[in-house]
């Protein structure tokens, strides 16, 4: 079984993760996490932070940077982010938290493989955020039979804590 987080863009879902994170046993989680960058005048770019040392960090996405794959201003550093984010969730742990399955990320055909591989380890917890919009590739992960989907708003969003909570520990004791 695995918990997937969906919601609107600064409802909250990687402070979801974080959250979690806390509530997991040391030793047991492997994976990444986003992070805005912010600048002079705003936000930047985004950083993939591993979950187990936030100062392992790689560039997701920058204003500005060189290359083709572009979501919005930002272009995607998909060379980096490969090196970086696919050892940390090749590393095998009873939970991987991939946060996030987007367009981003999904410029690499290499992470979409290993979100599938990922998913289909036996024994293994996966905490992923996925974007509300429709993509194709995440829409077959949502509807994956072992996958709970938890909508994130602002209104909810403390009350969702304690129960996608729950469900993860639930989870851990039966894997």
């Amino acid at each position: 079984m695995h918990v997937f987080l969906t919601g609107k863009p600064g409802v909250g879902k990687t402070t979801l993760v974080k959250h979690l994170l806390d509530t997991i046993p040391a030793g047991s989680v492997s994976g990444f996490y986003t992070e805005e960058v912010r600048g002079e005048g705003g936000r930047i770019g985004f950083d993939v932070v591993s979950v187990t040392d936030p100062s392992s960090r790689s560039k997701l996405a920058r204003v500005g940077a060189p290359g083709r794959h572009k979501v919005g201003k930002y272009t995607v550093c998909k060379d980096g982010f490969e090196i970086h984010a696919l050892p940390l969730l090749s590393t095998p742990s009873r939970v991987v938290v991939i946060d996030e399955i987007g367009k981003m990320e999904l410029f690499s055909d290499s992470f979409k493989r290993k979100v599938g591989d990922v998913l289909n380890r036996p024994g293994t917890l996966v905490i992923a955020t996925v974007p509300v919009q429709p993509i194709p590739f995440v829409n077959q992960l949502k509807s994956r039979e072992d996958v709970v989907l938890f909508t994130i708003t602002k209104e909810n969003r403390d009350e969702v804590k304690g129960v996608v909570g729950d469900k993860i520990q639930y989870i851990l004791s039966n894997l």
